[in-house]
């Protein structure tokens, strides 16, 4: 059940169900499970934790200050968590709803909470409530229909500078929707023969090392104009869009709006020449299969054999993610691990995954009911007073790449967080009455009754998807014995939950 497993969490963020785990016992096999856990709604906000994570947008502080607004501080994550997860959770819908990929680039919505619509220029298409609190909005700036290139989010994310004129966010879009990353190209000059920033300016149009870059950047740069400010602490010159500035790019970069040689008439022709570049679908099939391996891919051997395959699904289906998603899972590197196949230690052991901050505190939460929150800010998903990058996150700034082996400071991490997990539990399910995850014992039940062995063989499962042996019942008995001696049974209990979910099978996949 290892597969299915590392699926669930993949595509939910939760642990399989105890009927899914019987089923695959009994032969389903786990693949044939995706499309329902791509039905599911934890899917799409798994989409936008993966998508959040590549883009980069969930950082910690905007240009875009919440001060500004009179927010209450207790409020001020909440108020960039929105704004950085608008973008991804455009194309998380896109992906939900299994739409062509090129509408991540074309469509003329975006997603907004009850923040957002508040104070940017937007019109719902929905209500907001408990059961939907993000939900389809349009502008009303008269921005162009570029999909998660027309949200505020994007582009307060990738700020430009007075001297930059929007060339960040051209090398953004390149290297987001293209894979190709302009500042990863070779240069060769010395910037001493550049003294201030006039030469700089003018080397970009008469200096070869210079144009091989920027005759395609710039003109990508002078595209985005619209979404240029004039003044970069007023919140209504960065949350709205300037259509009468679409033509500065031509003053200021001294050129037209271009894509890569083809010069755009108008910019709502930019998202679909986007979307009919052979990069852009190219880079759709890397992006789905890094975000599923959780590695770069490489430019030759297998991974060469996979881009061409995934590039083929791509345009067998019309550009469908959920078709590309599903591509990826049923590769070998992904299936590696599952008990129901060949057994290759080496290969379970190179592709196992740490559990994301995001995946590590939906699981504590959906199991024990504790959400580590302090002063508003969740304390996994934050590094102003939180602990993101030590429990192997990015702060999408400093920190870029998750952790791909634990440290020391990550499993002293997961060591507090699984006792603040396991003192919920005794609250709830012993000293209280909901009985959630220690739903077959009480206080008075002792290790050889059969409703406490029961009870530790159900936690195996419910944790680590797989049966406990003999040896490893006995083991937790003594010790919940021995902590009983000592304190009684619900320290037994949480000692023993402590260490279930401090176990790597726990936290990794």
């Amino acid at each position: 059940a290892a597969l299915l497993r590392r699926l669930s969490l993949d595509l939910r963020g939760s642990l399989p169900t105890e009927a899914e785990l019987e089923a695959v016992e009994q032969g389903t096999d786990p693949l044939s499970l995706v499309d329902d856990f791509m039905a599911d709604p934890r899917f799409e906000e798994r989409m936008v934790q993966l998508l959040a994570e590549r883009w980069r947008t969930r950082v910690d502080a905007f240009n875009l200050d919440w001060e500004g607004y009179g927010i209450d501080p207790l409020d001020a994550f909440a108020f960039n968590r929105s704004i950085g997860e608008e973008a991804p959770r455009v194309a998380a819908r896109v992906i939900a709803e299994d739409r062509p990929w090129a509408d991540v680039v074309t469509g003329d919505a975006t997603m907004a909470d009850a923040l957002l619509l508040d104070i940017y220029p937007l019109a719902p298409d929905a209500a907001i409530d408990d059961a939907h609190p993000w939900v389809p909005a349009r502008w009303l700036d008269g921005r162009p229909p570029l999909g998660v290139l027309a949200t505020n989010g994007f582009w307060l994310r990738y700020d430009t500078s007075p001297s930059n004129l929007n060339r960040r966010r051209a090398n953004a879009v390149s290297t987001l929707f293209l894979c190709e990353d302009f500042l990863a190209r070779p240069i060769s000059f010395s910037s001493a023969a550049f003294p201030d920033a006039d030469a700089m300016e003018d080397a970009t149009r008469s200096v070869p090392a210079c144009i091989s870059c920027h005759s395609t950047l710039d003109p990508l740069a002078s595209a985005l104009m619209g979404y240029w400010w004039f003044d970069r602490v007023d919140p209504s010159e960065l949350t709205t869009y300037h259509a009468e500035r679409e033509t500065l790019g031509t003053y200021y970069l001294d050129t037209g709006p271009e894509w890569f040689g083809t010069p755009l008439d108008s910019i709502d022709e930019l998202g679909p020449m986007m979307a009919a570049d052979p990069r852009f679908q190219a880079c759709a099939a890397e992006t789905f299969a890094e975000l599923f391996l959780r590695r770069e891919l490489d430019e030759v051997g297998a991974d060469h054999d996979l881009r061409q395959a995934l590039q083929q699904r791509y345009d067998a289906t019309g550009g469908s993610p959920q078709a590309l998603i599903a591509a990826v899972l049923s590769t070998d590197e992904y299936r590696a691990g599952d008990a129901s196949g060949p057994q290759d230690l080496v290969a379970e052991r190179a592709t196992r995954r740490l559990l994301s901050p995001s995946q590590l505190a939906q699981v504590i939460e959906e199991l024990t009911g504790f959400s580590w929150t302090w002063e508003g800010y969740d304390q996994l998903d934050n590094d102003v007073i939180g602990y993101r990058i030590l429990a192997g996150g990015i702060d999408g700034d400093t920190v870029v790449t998750p952790l791909s082996v634990p440290t020391m400071a990550t499993t002293l991490l997961v060591r507090r967080l699984a006792q603040a997990g396991a003192s919920e539990v005794v609250r709830r399910d012993l000293e209280g009455d909901e009985g959630r995850l220690l739903d077959r014992v009480g206080l008075d039940d002792r290790p050889g009754d059969e409703r406490f062995d029961a009870q530790l063989r159900a936690l195996h499962r419910r944790l680590y998807s797989e049966s406990a042996t003999d040896e490893e019942l006995a083991a937790e008995a003594e010790l919940w014995t021995a902590v009983n001696e000592l304190d009684g049974p619900a320290a037994a209990w949480r000692s023993l939950l402590t260490v279930l979910m401090r176990d790597p099978r726990f936290w990794t996949t």
